[in-house]
């Protein structure tokens, strides 16, 4: 990208600067943005039958690498008012800037499923990652999570024996999850001065060398039931739902040569019930009213 400020179209002096802080005698600023993104997956699936009971293994891996790179050069005091060139302003004004950021992600999974007959379907799930936004002692996190459903209804020796009820489903979930940082946080990283003198001093944000993943924690109970034909139904859910080792943003004490870092801070749960209700007053073969 080119921006260029006429010399002409941003007079002023020091008693009265042009307003938004720009240049009296224009400027001109050039960008050059890269952004790479590459990520992969590889999964192999392997499926078994014995009976009634139908398996299957899933196992893979995947990687999701970011650079992001720009260029910038600057100056001010136009010479030429046509001519855009950054060679066209003073070379005491002129500097350049050049950022990067990268990150990297590279993950291990496997999915379990056991189905008996539609009746007890039963799935494990885990999954590792590596990211490179964290310390090397924390950097490998794993986190998994398991399902169980029954649907009672289905058993032979229960249908047509309950009654009312058409359909009867029992479920239970466990899992949980991770979340790494954002990149260069773990170390100070020094920042370039544009003072007289110049060379690097550290920025406003202190590094973490001890930075954790963010973890994830939750569990749910739940039924779905369904009475007279279908006519009403009901669905039960409680949750419970934990964040812990969250990463934020904190204000840091002055003695530690910072303003700002990362931190595990904080922690919050969230557990509830939902319950749905469901209704059908009408029903025929051509047409049906669900409430």
């Amino acid at each position: 990208s080119n921006l260029f400020l006429h010399r002409e179209s941003w007079q002023g002096n020091a008693t009265n600067p042009p307003s938004g802080g720009y240049t009296a005698k224009g400027s001109i600023e050039n960008a050059v943005e890269n952004s790479q993104l590459l990520n992969g997956n590889l999964l192999a699936t392997v499926t078994k039958q014995f009976g009634k009971l139908r398996t299957s293994l899933m196992v893979g891996t995947t990687f999701d690498d970011r650079n992001y790179r720009v260029q910038t050069a600057y100056g001010e005091n136009v010479y030429l008012p046509e001519y855009n060139s950054l060679n066209n302003t003073d070379p005491v004004t002129q500097r350049t800037k050049y950022t990067q950021r990268q990150q990297r992600l590279v993950s291990v999974l496997g999915n379990w499923n056991f189905n008996y007959d539609d009746i007890l379907i039963l799935t494990l799930t885990g999954r590792n990652d590596w990211s490179s936004t964290l310390p090397i002692a924390n950097r490998s996190f794993f986190y998994p999570a398991a399902s169980l459903a029954f649907n009672v209804s289905d058993l032979a020796s229960l249908k047509g024996r309950l009654g009312p009820v058409d359909y009867l489903k029992l479920r239970a979930s466990y899992g949980q999850t991770g979340r790494d940082a954002p990149p260069y946080q773990v170390l100070s990283s020094l920042v370039p001065q544009t003072t007289t003198g110049g060379g690097f001093a550290y920025g406003f944000f202190g590094g973490n060398p001890n930075l954790k993943p963010e973890r994830g924690e939750s569990y749910e109970l739940g039924a779905d039931l369904e009475l007279y034909n279908g006519r009403i139904g009901l669905d039960f859910a409680y949750y419970n739902k934990t964040l812990s080792q969250q990463i934020v943003s904190q204000r840091l004490s002055y003695g530690t040569g910072f303003i700002f870092g990362l931190v595990n801070g904080g922690s919050f749960n969230n557990r509830g019930v939902e319950i749905q209700l469901r209704g059908r007053p009408v029903k025929s073969a051509d047409f049906g009213w669900d409430v």
